[in-house]
Formats: C-alpha cells, structure tokens, sequence
C-alpha cells in the first residue's frame, strides 16, 4: 500500500500501538507517524489514514513516538524543550499533554510507570505516564555536552550517553538519585544497546561490549586485544529486567532544506533550568 502525505520531512520512525473498540483496524493495531504539522493514526494493513493530531509549529520532527500503558507517547520537534509533549489513546484520543519539555532529539523511554524525557542540554524531567503530573526534574551535569542518544533502562536503572562520551546512571524511581558517570573516552552519538548482560555501547571508533564477554566482544570487532576498556560502576542489565525502552542510532539526522527565515538546527548542550 501507499499512503498520500502532505508534510514536512521528519526524520522519527513509525511506531505500533495496540488498540481495540469498534474504530480499531483489523488486527488491532495502529501504526503511529509523529511529522512536524500532525500526529497521525494508520492501518498497518492498507495504510488507510484513521485520525490525525494537529501539532501547531511543528517542525523538525526526528523523536520516535513510544507505546507504553496503552498510550503513544509522542513528542520532538524545534526548539528544545519548547515544544509539547502528547499521549495519545488509540482512536486518536489526546490522554494529556504538556505545553513544553519535549526533547528534540533523544526519544524518551518508559520504566516501571514513569516517562524519563531527556532533553538535547542534559536535563531530565520524569512524568507519571498515565496522568503525566511532573514527578521531577534535573539537570545531570553541569559543563556537559549536549545529548543526542536515547536513554536505555534496566535492572532498576536508567543510562543517559551524552556526545562527549559519558554515561551517566541514575536509579529508576521518584525520585532522583546519580548512582555513576562513566567515561568511554570518545564522542557518543548513538544510543547504547542492551543483549542479555551486556551494555553495547559505540563510540566514535570503537564498539564496546561492557559487561559478560566484553574483550570477546570487542575482539570481533577490532581484531586485537585490549586492556583499557572502561566498566560500569554499576550493575549492568539483563534482558528479563527490561521493562521499556527504545534502542536506535541516535546520530543526528541531515539538516532540513527549509526557508531562511526558520530557525536553525538547534545543537543545545547548555541552558537554563526549566
């Protein structure tokens, strides 16, 4: 099938929502599209538009939307912080949103209940998913660089990589806890992945492999053997412990072709707490 779309460019991968009711697709399930003027609903059988959110100003959409407690998390889109954050039930229905928070590159992740939002500056803000009140917010460093990957959670904890190649670890919950911060020793733009024990994690010119097996792992990539590799101080994951996350190549997308007059990319790695 293919489906007529009139829209900006985004760069946010489509993501599936479960549904049910008597507007739900056959199958049950809606596919989600997150593009700079409107959220939209899909059969993922015909392509068949079902509903549509209108996100006014929005542009520059590049954050993938998450499924979480029978809710689609969406959010992305330029300035920083200055754009909403919707979820959405299936049918289209807005469950609650915020005004503003939403990151404009990293994709949020969902653990235990609670949404951990990562803006591009460093500065988490964690929201109760099903009713979105603002548990807390924090920056995690100061005179940091910016952050392009997406949190990853596991074992109780959640990792955020930052471009400058630090990995900080806070604890899952309700309140906000720094359990570590690692130095990989190269820029991170890409999302760490999680494959049983181990925390996969790329650097600018090295795959690292951090947890059981790690010189195996990084062996097979770089066909030497080396001693300097850097652990974790903190427990790494295990599958069965996963409860949501989002793995992607968080590297930045191209720069969009657009008039002057809209602002430009935005690279935030500093700014006010908001």
């Amino acid at each position: 099938w293919r489906s007529a779309r009139t829209e900006w460019p985004a760069w946010s991968t489509p993501a599936l929502l479960r549904s049910s009711g008597l507007s739900a697709p056959k199958g049950g399930t809606e596919l989600v599209t997150n593009s700079p003027h409107f959220i939209r609903g899909h059969d993922p059988r015909t392509g068949k538009e079902l509903w549509r959110v209108e996100d006014p100003k929005g542009e520059v959409k590049v954050v993938t939307p998450v499924a979480a407690d029978g809710l689609m998390i969406v959010t992305g889109g330029y300035p920083s912080g200055g754009r909403p954050i919707y979820a959405i039930r299936p049918g289209g229905h807005v469950a609650w949103r915020t005004e503003n928070g939403s990151p404009y590159t990293p994709t949020p992740v969902v653990y235990e209940g609670l949404l951990y939002v990562l803006r591009d500056n460093g500065v988490v803000t964690v929201y109760d998913v099903k009713t979105g009140e603002r548990v807390y917010q924090q920056r995690l460093a100061t005179g940091t660089g910016g952050f392009s990957a997406s949190p990853v959670g596991a074992d109780d904890r959640i990792y955020f990589t930052s471009e400058d190649g630090e990995i900080y670890v806070i604890r899952a919950g309700r309140t906000f806890e720094l359990l570590g911060q690692n130095p990989m020793g190269q820029v991170c733009m890409a999302t760490p992945a999680i494959s049983g024990d181990m925390l996969i994690v790329r650097t600018r010119s090295v795959l690292y492999g951090i947890g059981g097996g790690v010189l195996s792992a990084r062996q097979a990539i770089t066909s030497e053997r080396h001693e300097d590799l850097p652990t974790l101080d903190v427990p790494t994951p295990t599958t069965r412990q996963i409860r949501s996350r989002h793995v992607r190549d968080a590297g930045r997308p191209p720069a969009p072709t657009r008039p002057a007059s809209r602002p430009p990319r935005v690279r935030s790695g500093r700014g006010s707490l908001r």
